[in-house]
């Protein structure tokens, strides 16, 4: 599966894809990009202001 998802919200969102917790991604608050999964599994979970997943920078 492949996905373009949109963050519109005011606080960065991690992106899981295919339940790979390690190789995670931090979507920034008005971002956009493409996500491709294999398995057709995505998780979004918003997270708080100024934090960011261990193992991920920012700028990811």
């Amino acid at each position: 599966m492949r996905l373009r998802i949109g963050n519109e919200g005011d606080t960065p969102v991690r992106v899981i894809i295919d339940h790979d917790t390690i190789n995670d991604t931090t979507l920034d608050a008005g971002a956009e990009e493409v996500f491709d999964a294999p398995n057709g599994i995505i998780e979004l979970r918003e997270l708080e202001m100024g934090m960011v997943p261990a193992g991920t920078t920012a700028e990811s």
